[in-house]
């Protein structure tokens, strides 16, 4: 907001046409121009702060996918090595419900911290904005706050979860095996294996081995093994096709609740 106001009270003298009306930045007002502006004028007002807000609350869901790597890969390794899986069998609980557990803590519970967390941020940064609009004289509740989507923003935040929990399983259940495999250095193993075999295929694909090209490789088994954890990385599905050419440019057609990101097509 800060920075917002610093870079708005250095460009206010800049002037803008109006109604054919030459107007500096800093007289503008803003109420009369929203009950001026047409439809499409609103429809774009509306995408556009849809979208910044949306933007906005990607940060903590961004960090999560780091969190989660790194988590699956020291679920059951790191109490190996210090011993706490000792405590854990002494309880009347099998191995299975353990595994269960430590998965649904990832790919459920995890996720709906972080999308609690970006809602939060979301919250922050309209407050923010509405403090820029007062200090500059415009109605926050009109020009900001009455054209977000409450149904659209929650559907895209909390929508990409259960597309997420499926996704993600591949990463999830690589990670945990290596967990639970390795003696030490589980990340080197974790990485190491479907990178490592991802170059000898290509190498064999060079040599003329293959029939199929070694990009299928990386791209269903080493990027899926190691990548399915990020959020929204299913995303690198559409690379190559004419699916983007297809969408409208609103956000609507990534993060609405038919979107690229939260859409029920692809659980279908």
């Amino acid at each position: 907001s800060g920075t917002g106001q610093v870079m708005f009270s250095r460009h206010g003298a800049k002037i803008i046409n109006i109604d054919g009306q030459q107007v500096p930045l800093s007289d503008m007002d803003w109420g009369a121009m929203l009950s001026k502006a047409s439809p499409d004028d609103l429809r774009q007002l509306h995408d556009a702060l849809n979208w910044m807000t949306l933007m906005a609350g990607t940060w903590p869901v961004i960090v999560f996918g780091f969190v989660v790597f790194f988590y699956f890969l020291g679920s059951l390794y790191d109490e190996r090595k210090d011993r706490s899986v000792l405590f854990w069998k002494s309880l009347p609980l099998s191995d299975r419900d353990t595994v269960l557990s430590k998965l649904v803590t990832g790919l459920v519970v995890a996720p709906l911290i972080a999308t609690a967390l970006g809602l939060a941020t979301m919250f922050g940064f309209g407050l923010l904005a509405s403090l820029f609009m007062v200090i500059n004289g415009a109605n926050p509740f009109t020009l900001y706050w009455a054209q977000l989507d409450p149904l659209m923003l929650l559907g895209a935040t909390f929508g990409w979860i259960p597309v997420y929990v499926l996704w993600a399983l591949p990463t999830a259940g690589w990670l945990m095996l290596c967990s639970a495999w390795a003696k030490s250095k589980p990340f080197l193993w974790a990485i190491a294996i479907p990178v490592v075999s991802g170059l000898l295929v290509s190498w064999f694909d060079l040599m003329g081995a293959f029939s199929e090209s070694s990009a299928w490789f990386w791209e269903n088994v080493v990027v899926r093994a190691l990548a399915s954890a990020w959020p929204g990385s299913h995303l690198l599905g559409y690379v190559g096709t004419d699916y983007f050419d297809r969408l409208d440019d609103s956000p609507n057609a990534l993060l609405g609740l038919d979107g690229m990101l939260a859409g029920g097509h692809l659980l279908a």
